[in-house]
């Protein structure tokens, strides 16, 4: 315990510091904002954009129910997947993704 440990080379400050005086970041504003309201934006997104932000919702993992507008017909589904070209339901059927044109989670009631 007798050694002497060496000593730290601190260099001497001989100008002032005003670099506080220069930034300086408040969390108080004057203005109140009002909270942003989340609303979703379904402008010109399309229909494999609409197919992705589905599967993945949070809300369902497994069975999503939807809507599903065709050229042909409207359909009430479940999907359970997708592949490249089709959208497969919980009844093993395979909806074309190139004959969709609207896709939508259905409400819950």
């Amino acid at each position: 315990m007798g050694k002497k440990l060496p000593s730290v080379f601190a260099n001497n400050i001989t100008k002032d510091i005003t670099n506080n005086k220069k930034v300086y970041m408040s969390n108080h504003n004057e203005e109140t904002k009002e909270p942003k309201k989340e609303t979703p934006i379904t402008i010109n997104k399309t229909i494999n954009q609409k197919i992705k932000e589905i599967m993945l919702n949070k809300k369902h993992e497994y069975k999503i129910p939807v809507k599903i507008k065709t050229k042909d017909q409207e359909l009430e589904k479940y999907i359970i997947g997708k592949n490249n070209q089709n959208i497969i339901t919980i009844d093993n059927e395979l909806i074309k993704i190139d004959d969709i044109i609207d896709i939508e989670i259905k409400k819950e009631q």
